[in-house]
C-alpha cells in the first residue's frame, strides 16, 4: 500500500510595502485608523485636509492658502464644513471608505479644474462652465495643445481607474445609519445655520459683484456651491403688488393690459408702425468689439506706436465715457446680456450666463422689443458659430428678427489664432441696412481681438511693440503676446475706420455705438490701469448727423437706455427707470426697483406687464438673406449632384433624405456640388447651414430631385 503524501499548508508571507508606498501609510495609517474608531472625528480631519489643498490649487499658492486660513478662520471652517457634510454621506454605506475617497476625490478634481482654469483666463471655475461646455468645446483646442489635452483626458482616465481599483479593493464595514443621520443633520444644519448667520451680518456676499474678488475673500468651495445652488435673481424681501405699481406709477406706465391679438393682427399693427415710422429716426448699430481697449490706458508703459489712433480721435470727437462691464478677460455674452436687456447681472447667481440659464427658455424685454414699437426691424451679427454661448436658441427669445453668425458669411479671412477678421462685418453691417427700407437696430458681436494669446512671435505680426513694460513680473511670453495683441486691435481700429466711412455716405441717418465687452484676459492688476480697475472698457457713440457730445460713465446696463435718450426716446419700462436713475424719488431707490423688475419680469408674476408676458417668441430667420433651392441636377455618367439656389457659403452642407452627404463642395453662393454620390429619382435634397461641431443651425425647404441627365462634353472636359 502506497503511502499517501501528507498536505501541507502554506502560509503567505505578507508582502512588504515597498518605500515609496511605506511613507504614505505612514502618513494615511493615523487617518485611516481614526476613520476607523472615529468616523465622524475622520470626516472632520479630512475635509480639513482636503479644503487646504483645494485652496493652495486656486490661489496657486501655499503661503496665500494659510493666509486665508490664518486670516479668516471663520470661512476657512465655513468651507470645510460643506466638505464635511458631504462626506458624512459615506457613512451610509458598507464601503465607506470608497464612498469616502470617491467625494473627496470629486472635490479635489474641481479644485484641481479651477487650478487649470486660471492659467487661461482670470474668471475662476464654476457650474455655469460645465453648464455652456457643450456650446464651446470647439475652442477648447485654441487655448490647449494637443499634447496638454492628451495629458488631462489620460489624467482623468488615471483617476478612474484608480477608484475603480480602490472599489475592489476597499474594505465593507458595517453600516452606521445612525452615526450617518446624526452626522449629516448636524453638519448640514451647521453649515445653513453659518449661511444664516454669515449672510445676515455681512459676512458672505449677497450680490457677487466682482466673482474673482469673491472667490478670493470667501473660498472655492462656498462660492461654486452657491453658482451650483443660486440662480437668477432672488425675491426682494418688498416684492409685492404695491410696490410693482408704484414703480409703474413712478415711470408713468399706464395700464397696458389688452385683450390677447392674433399674430396675423400682430403683424399688421406691426407692418403700420414700420411705414408711419419716421425718416429722422436713425438707424441703431450697436458693435461690441472683443477683448478690445486702449492700451494707453495701462501705467509706465511705452509703445512704438498708437495702435487705435482712430478709436482715440473717436473719443475726442464724439460722446464717449468709460463703461463699467460684468467681466474681464472673458464672459462676453455678459456684457452682451447688460446692455441688450437693461438688467444689472450682479442681482443672479455667481458665474451666472443667463443666456445659458433663464434665457433658453423665457423671452425677455430687450431692445430689440423696445424698438420694435417704434417699427425697427432687428439684426443679430456674430462673425463666430451661431451655437456659441447658444445663441441660436437664446436670440428668438430676445425678439431679433435676423440672426447672421460666421456660417451665413462669405470671404472671412482668419487670423493666425483661427478667429475671423472683424473687417468682414462692415459688408454684414451695411446688408442688414439695406435687408429693409425702414429703420434698422443693428447689434454686432465682433471676435477678431480673442485669445488665448500667443507666448512666441509670429512672422508679420509686429507692427507695434512695447518699448518700456510696466509691469514688473511680465516675461517675454506675456510681451510678444501683448504686442500680437496690440497688432490686432490695430486692424479692428482700422476696420472701425471703414466701417464709420462707410456710414458717413449712406443718405439716412445711423448712430454706431461702438464699446469693448471686457479687458483682454493678460496678468493685469487694477494698479496697472489709470483708473485703477479691470472692470471698465469704454464706448463711444458716433453719428453720420449732428449729435452734441455730451461725455459720461456709465454702467453696461445704462448704455441702451442712454442712447435711447439721446435720440429722444423712451420705450421700454427699464430703459424709464435708468433714464429717471437720477430723479426723485427714484433716485434713492434705484437698484432696489431695479432688482424688483428684473425678478418681477424673469421670476415673478409679470405685475409690472399686468400679469402677462407681452413679448412673444420672434421668428427669427438665420442670416440676413434667406438661403434657397432653386433646382437640383444629377449627372448620372460621373455621380455628380449639382445643387443650384441661393447665398450658399463655406458652410452650406448638403443632405439627401434626412442624412448628410460624406462631402460637399462649395462652387458659388449659387451653387454646391456633391462628387461621387449614388442619387435616385425623387429623392429629397435640402442645404442646411451647420456649425464646425455639426450643429444645425437652418435648413432650406425640401427640393426634389427631377432632373437626371448625362453630363455634357464640355462637362466632361
Amino acid at each position: 500500500m502506497k503511502n499517501k503524501k501528507e498536505k501541507v499548508k502554506k502560509v503567505k508571507t505578507p508582502k512588504q510595502p515597498g518605500p515609496v508606498r511605506s511613507k504614505i501609510q505612514k502618513i494615511t495609517g493615523p487617518i485611516t485608523a481614526m476613520y476607523e474608531k472615529r468616523p465622524v472625528g475622520g470626516i472632520l480631519l479630512i475635509a480639513f485636509v482636503s479644503y487646504l489643498l483645494i485652496e493652495i490649487l486656486s490661489r496657486h499658492s501655499l503661503l496665500k492658502a494659510l493666509s486665508f486660513m490664518v486670516t479668516k478662520p471663520h470661512l476657512f471652517a465655513y468651507n470645510a464644513l460643506i466638505i464635511a457634510a458631504t462626506l458624512s454621506i459615506a457613512l451610509f454605506f458598507r464601503k465607506r471608505t470608497f464612498v469616502t475617497i470617491l467625494i473627496t476625490t470629486i472635490w479635489l478634481l474641481l479644485g484641481f479644474i479651477n487650478f487649470i482654469v486660471l492659467f487661461f483666463r482670470s474668471t475662476p471655475f464654476s457650474f455655469t462652465d460645465i453648464m455652456v461646455l457643450g456650446s464651446v468645446k470647439s475652442i477648447i483646442s485654441q487655448y490647449l495643445e494637443v499634447w496638454q489635452l492628451i495629458v488631462i483626458i489620460a489624467f482623468f482616465a488615471l483617476v478612474i481607474l484608480l477608484l475603480i481599483h480602490r472599489y475592489h479593493r476597499s474594505p465593507k464595514w458595517k453600516r452606521l445609519p445612525v452615526k450617518g443621520a446624526i452626522s449629516l443633520v448636524t453638519l448640514a444644519g451647521a453649515v445653513a445655520y453659518l449661511t444664516f448667520l454669515f449672510s445676515s451680518n455681512g459676512v458672505l456676499l449677497r450680490n457677487v459683484y466682482n466673482i474673482v474678488d469673491a472667490y478670493r475673500q470667501q473660498g472655492f468651495v462656498i462660492m461654486f456651491s452657491e453658482s451650483v445652488f443660486v440662480r437668477g435673481v432672488g425675491k426682494p424681501d418688498t416684492y409685492s403688488a404695491r410696490n410693482v405699481k408704484d414703480i409703474a406709477k413712478m415711470l408713468g406706465i399706464e395700464d397696458t393690459s389688452t385683450k390677447k391679438k392674433s399674430k396675423k393682427a400682430q403683424q399688421e399693427e406691426r407692418e403700420e408702425v414700420i411705414q408711419e415710422a419716421s425718416l429722422a429716426t436713425p438707424n441703431i448699430i450697436y458693435l461690441q468689439l472683443e477683448s478690445f481697449f486702449d492700451p494707453n490706458h495701462l501705467k509706465n508703459f511705452t509703445f512704438s506706436g498708437n495702435p487705435v489712433s482712430y478709436y482715440t480721435e473717436l473719443k475726442e470727437n464724439y460722446t464717449s465715457g468709460y463703461l463699467n462691464v460684468p467681466s474681464f478677460g472673458a464672459g462676453t455674452v455678459n456684457t452682451e446680456f447688460e446692455i441688450l436687456t437693461g438688467m444689472n447681472l450682479d442681482y443672479f447667481g455667481p458665474g451666472e450666463y443667463p443666456f445659458s440659464t433663464i434665457l433658453l427658455d423665457n423671452t425677455c424685454e430687450t431692445m430689440a422689443y423696445n424698438l420694435r414699437e417704434k417699427g425697427y426691424v432687428s439684426h443679430l451679427i456674430h462673425n463666430n458659430k451661431g451655437s456659441f454661448y447658444r445663441r441660436n436658441q437664446v436670440y428668438p427669445n430676445l425678439g431679433f428678427d435676423t440672426f447672421t453668425s460666421i456660417e451665413y458669411m462669405q470671404g472671412v479671412e482668419i487670423n493666425p489664432l483661427g478667429w475671423a477678421k472683424d473687417k468682414i462685418l462692415t459688408e454684414q453691417i451695411l446688408m442688414a441696412l439695406d435687408s429693409t427700407e425702414g429703420q434698422d437696430l443693428v447689434y454686432t458681436v465682433s471676435v477678431q481681438g480673442h485669445g488665448k494669446y500667443p507666448e512666441e512671435e509670429l512672422e508679420g505680426y509686429k507692427q507695434y511693440s512695447i518699448k518700456e513694460c510696466g509691469i514688473e513680473d511680465w516675461e517675454e511670453s506675456d510681451i510678444t503676446g501683448f504686442e500680437y495683441y496690440m497688432n490686432q486691435i490695430s486692424q479692428m481700429d482700422t476696420f472701425l475706420r471703414d466701417l464709420t466711412t462707410a456710414l458717413s455716405n449712406r443718405d439716412e441717418p445711423c448712430v454706431l455705438v461702438l464699446y469693448g465687452d471686457h479687458l483682454p484676459d493678460f496678468a493685469f492688476n487694477a494698479e496697472d490701469m489709470d483708473n485703477d480697475t479691470l472692470y471698465q472698457t469704454e464706448y463711444v457713440m458716433w453719428s453720420n448727423f449732428l449729435l452734441q457730445q455730451q461725455d459720461k460713465d456709465l454702467e453696461a446696463y445704462q448704455l441702451s437706455a442712454y442712447i435711447m435718450e439721446r435720440i429722444g426716446m423712451d420705450n421700454g419700462v427699464l430703459t424709464k427707470l435708468h433714464q429717471q436713475r437720477e430723479k426723485e424719488p427714484n433716485a434713492e431707490t434705484y437698484q432696489d426697483d431695479l432688482k424688483m423688475l428684473e425678478y418681477d419680469m424673469l421670476y415673478g408674476n409679470r405685475m409690472i406687464y399686468n400679469g402677462k408676458n407681452p413679448y412673444p417668441k420672434a421668428d427669427t430667420q438665420f442670416g440676413t438673406e434667406e438661403i434657397l433651392i432653386t433646382d437640383a441636377i444629377y449627372k448620372m455618367d460621373t455621380k455628380t449632384l449639382i445643387v443650384k439656389g441661393e447665398n450658399f457659403t463655406e458652410r452650406s452642407l448638403v443632405y439627401i433624405n434626412d442624412k448628410q452627404v460624406p462631402h460637399t463642395e462649395f462652387i458659388m453662393p449659387q451653387m454646391l456640388m456633391v462628387p461621387d454620390i449614388e442619387v435616385e429619382e425623387e429623392d429629397r435634397i435640402m442645404v442646411a447651414q451647420v456649425t464646425q461641431d455639426q450643429e444645425i443651425l437652418s435648413t432650406t425647404e425640401e427640393f426634389y430631385i427631377l432632373d437626371m441627365e448625362e453630363s455634357s462634353e464640355e462637362e466632361k472636359e
